[in-house]
């Protein structure tokens, strides 16, 4: 998928500098884009127009903020909307995400940038339900990170053990880089956070498997204890 002139983007930003920068970019694309400074004026241009994109700023995730991308998507369910932001946090995405937003600009951006988080926006999967609903998001991210390897890993050796094709595998392996990258960008509390769940989810799927997978589970085990000493032990001499 490449952005092209089939593709309709409305812009809401007061941000001269940001809109200008925009307007460079999307025109580069071939892209059709209609700009707008206020939020209000954004709507009523959506319900009177058909756009396939919307960019909007973030700003300082107001409460207006989360109204106006509920809005966005009550007149038009289909519309790919877009944060643009300088200095985003990672939570305040993630509540865009809930509400339905497909995806974040960050400012100051390049060309190549804006193409890559168009077609990401346009194109990825959204995040599960589950990661929405779990009272730790790190707990669903991980286990989507494991079952995608899972089915990659199946794939490959399918491919090594029979006369099957690879004709699957890159898809599959760039499924799995979309879901490892998903996952470290809209984790909770920190990436380290993230790598124990996912050695977690590891251990758990390990329990009661042949013996090979009970060593690695154990070295996994053993490994995390030594990391949580030596940080204990960083922490206690600071």
């Amino acid at each position: 998928m490449t952005p092209s002139s089939r593709h309709r983007v409305l812009v809401v930003c007061e941000h001269l500098n940001t809109s200008n920068q925009l307007r460079v970019g999307l025109r580069g694309l071939g892209i059709e884009h209609v700009f707008t400074p206020a939020n209000m004026n954004g709507i009523s241009q959506l319900a009177g127009s058909k756009f396939t994109h919307v960019f909007f700023d973030l700003g300082r995730m107001e409460p207006e903020t989360l109204s106006f991308a509920r809005k966005i998507l009550e007149i038009d369910a289909d519309v790919t909307l877009i944060a643009v932001a300088t200095e985003p946090q990672v939570d305040h995405i993630f509540r865009l995400l809930q509400v339905g937003a497909r995806g974040c600009l960050v400012v100051p951006f390049s060309n190549q940038t804006l193409e890559q988080v168009f077609i990401q926006a346009t194109t990825n999967v959204r995040i599960s339900e589950a990661v929405f609903q779990s009272k730790n998001r790190n707990i669903p991210l991980a286990e989507g990170v494991i079952n995608s390897l899972d089915r990659l890993a199946s794939a490959m050796a399918n491919v090594r053990n029979t006369a099957a094709t690879a004709g699957a595998l890159p898809q599959l392996l760039s499924e799995f880089r979309e879901t490892t990258q998903t996952a470290f960008t809209h984790c909770e509390g920190s990436k380290e956070m993230l790598r124990e769940a996912i050695i977690d989810t590891c251990i758990s799927r390990a329990s009661g498997k042949p013996r090979r997978l009970r060593k690695i589970r154990d070295y996994l085990q053993e490994q995390r204890k030594k990391t949580l000493s030596r940080e204990k032990l960083k922490r206690a001499s600071a």
